[in-house]
């Protein structure tokens, strides 16, 4: 709960958003408290449309031209959240912002930016690394092993379309 609120807290559209959506399914959990906590609507993105019922990716009330951020738990390249983003935009839904709960920092942030998506993360991996360090749960050693692997690790670039 405290994680969900404070995630909402970083929203720099949020006085102006008529709907959250979580990035399907581990983010769904994060969404539903913020949504729950905050009254604010919640879409629901399906992975894929049901053979009955609505036949819809995109559950929940909403109408072409609403804003919708986006919550997810962690990002590396990006991708999962563009998915959902090109579904909603489908919709008619404008989508600007993604709140993250930890950027991995391998790329995920450019690739959104690239496609006018703001993301805004509670922490980076650096931030763990390091709080784990100070906290002496890993040594030295091991922020510097992150820190490279980071160094040469970036996702490939993604865009909406792809």
């Amino acid at each position: 709960e405290k994680i969900a609120t404070t995630l909402w807290r970083l929203a720099t559209n949020s006085l102006n958003s008529a709907q959250i959506c979580g990035v399907p399914y581990t983010a769904l959990p994060i969404a539903t408290v913020i949504s729950v906590k905050e009254n604010i609507p919640m879409l629901i993105k399906r992975k894929e449309a049901k053979a009955y019922g609505t036949k819809k990716l995109i559950e929940g009330k909403y109408k072409e031209g609403d804003s919708c951020v986006i919550i997810e738990d962690v990002v590396t390249s990006g991708s999962s959240i563009l998915e959902t983003v090109k579904d909603l935009k489908n919709e008619g839904l404008k989508v600007t912002e993604a709140l993250v709960i930890v950027d991995r920092q391998q790329g995920g942030r450019r690739n959104l930016e690239e496609n006018g998506i703001k993301m805004n993360s509670l922490y980076t991996l650096t931030q763990l690394v390091e709080y784990l360090r100070d906290a002496d749960r890993v040594n030295d050693e091991t922020v510097k092993k992150v820190a490279d692997y980071l160094k040469n690790c970036a996702a490939p670039v993604k865009t909406i379309d792809d």
